[in-house]
């Protein structure tokens, strides 16, 4: 199990899929485990079978799992195509970042057609194990914690048993920052994050716990530290190369024979080592491991001399020669055997090939010096010989636009550009400069980058007159949803939101006190004046009430004879 995940981690993408024709089934998950914390990953198969005797047909879908994906609402993680008529499981899995299995559904369908499943997974099923000892042999799957029929999904409720919601009201929390959903017709948990204060997050079991990067809290970096550790140090699911942090950034391929190794479209490599030593009598090659070498050959060459003979390698050096073609005078400048008598008879001067252009001052220069060597006859006691010399100009090359040095990258600068007082999402930026070759001198070019970051906006903050910010939105204390302060919503009761007449506002219309603990806490009581009923908040001498409870938010109590409510003025 560990290997597999492994190996489908860094990628989302199908590992085999089955042959073309036949059916087609899409998965989609809903589930209440939270993504990016509980599991990271879900692998899907189809087969026949079930539990340890389920046999896969064909390969497995294999998907990321992150913390912005809303798998209560449903994501889709697997297409299958190619399946024939009858019945068929299609397993899911649920996998943690270590590898290992979190949680595990069979689903039985009978494929008549083209089918879209929905998989249902709960953390209500986490301790459950079907079927149990009351229930009968065939109730092999979990659904909201009870044994079904593994037939049992929201496209079959019928196979289900009774639902057990119908809105979310029916569900109960886990903890002080999870509270109940109804999800075709069972409860789920979902995480509020915004009960938890700085530094915290929400744990649907745990209730609110240390976030990334606080003390005692796991450490997950904004983007990726290194690009060839082989870990995923932000913790997002990719590694290295795979992460589009390390993009264009340094890496190690693990090959000594390319250099300059940088990450481009999730792979890490570079240029080709050069080892080529210039000697026509070495074989230049490059080991992974060891790096360049050059070993002889016997390959054939040529020293320069015609009058030797045919000439091969041998040692890394042209020195074998076969047997001289002239018995007595040679010419070297004609070729040929014959005597001579004066240089005009051993041929007319001539010149090579001019060589490359070096002797270069540095990476950015552009003018160098080339050679060629300048081969002329002369008769020498009635032989001919030639007399080689050198002949050398400058010579210019084109570096413009080569890089010159590293890439300077700066810190990124205070986050800001908020659209209001209750936005989260601002702007950073920073300077980046890069050094390359103009008119024969390293020059540096410096370019802005951008990105997006956030702030925390605490509950209860002004953002206008009678409004203030409230889950990041700008909300009227006016309203029936915000009564005089976040989340008193006084229609969740049939109570209507109103001025009290002394400065504040409260729930008005109220007939029980039953009615106002139910809407702010177990102290609440409806009391009358003027002609109206209102809730009262019973915040009584402390604030506690309104900072966190009942009333809700960070606001102050306004406590007067007989009755008191929340506000956010003194």
């Amino acid at each position: 199990m560990r290997s597999e995940w492994t190996l489908g981690l860094g990628m989302l993408a199908v590992l085999a899929g089955c042959a073309d024709g036949g059916l087609g089934v899409s998965v989609d998950l809903k589930s209440d485990w939270q993504p990016g914390r509980q599991f990271v990953g879900v692998i899907t198969r189809v087969g026949h079978g079930l539990g340890d005797a389920f046999v896969a047909e064909g390969g497995a879908e294999q998907v990321v799992a992150t913390a912005n994906q809303d798998y209560l609402e449903g994501v889709r993680i697997a297409e299958f195509d190619g399946l024939t008529r009858g019945e068929l499981t299609v397993r899911v899995e649920l996998l943690t970042l270590e590898g290992d299995r979190l949680a595990l559904r069979d689903t039985v369908l009978d494929l008549r057609g083209d089918h879209a499943l929905t998989v249902l997974i709960t953390s209500s099923c986490a301790d459950v194990a079907c079927p149990g000892a009351d229930d009968p042999a065939e109730l092999t799957a979990c659904f909201g914690g009870r044994c079904v029929d593994p037939s049992c999904s929201p496209e079959n409720l019928e196979a289900c048993g009774p639902s057990t919601c119908e809105t979310d009201a029916e569900c109960g929390g886990a903890s002080e920052c999870s509270f109940g959903a109804c999800v075709e017709g069972e409860c789920l948990l979902r995480a509020d994050e915004s009960v938890c204060g700085t530094g915290l997050t929400c744990d649907i079991f745990g209730g609110c716990v240390l976030a990334d990067g606080v003390d005692g809290g796991p450490m997950c970096p904004e983007t990726e530290t290194a690009c060839d550790d082989g870990m995923d140090d932000d913790c997002d699911g990719l590694t290295d190369c795979a992460d589009p942090d390390c993009e264009e950034l340094t890496c190690d391929d693990g090959s000594v024979c390319t250099e300059g190794d940088v990450c481009r479209m999730g792979v890490c490599g570079g240029a080709a080592l050069d080892c080529d030593d210039g000697d026509g009598c070495t074989d230049d090659v490059c080991d992974p491991e060891l790096g360049c070498s050059n070993p002889p050959n016997t390959a054939p060459c040529d020293d320069g001399s015609w009058c030797n003979g045919t000439d091969s390698c041998r040692d890394g050096l042209c020195q074998d020669h076969a047997a001289a073609p002239c018995a007595e005078f040679c010419n070297e400048s004609t070729m040929a055997c014959e005597m001579c008598a004066a240089d005009g008879d051993c041929g007319a001067p001539s010149t090579g090939e001019w060589s490359a252009c070096t002797g270069f001052s540095g990476t950015c220069d552009e003018t160098g010096t080339r050679t060629r060597p300048v081969m002329t006859p002369r008769c020498t006691a009635g032989a001919c010989s030639v007399e080689v010399t050198t002949e050398s100009q400058s010579c210019t090359r084109s570096t413009t636009g080569d890089p010159c040095g590293s890439t300077i990258r700066g810190d990124w600068g205070n986050c800001g550009g908020y659209s209001g007082a209750c936005d989260t999402t601002g702007t950073q930026t920073r300077d980046v400069t890069t050094r390359t070759c103009r008119s024969g001198s390293c020059q540096r070019d410096t370019e802005r980058q951008s990105r997006s970051c956030s702030r925390t906006v605490t509950n209860g903050k002004s953002c206008g007159s009678g409004r203030v910010c409230c889950s990041n939105s700008c909300v009227s204390l006016s309203s029936n949803r915000h009564c005089g302060a976040c989340r008193v919503d006084c229609s969740s009761r049939g109570l209507t939101c109103a001025s009290t007449g002394s400065g504040g506002r409260a729930c008005r219309g109220c007939g029980s006190n039953t009615q106002c603990e139910n809407l702010l806490n177990s102290a609440a009581t409806c009391y009358t004046t003027g002609g109206s009923s209102f809730c009262n908040c019973q915040c009584g001498g402390g604030a506690s009430v309104c900072a966190g409870g009942g009333c809700g938010g960070n606001f102050f109590c306004h406590d007067e004879p007989g009755h008191n409510y929340c506000s956010p003025n003194r």
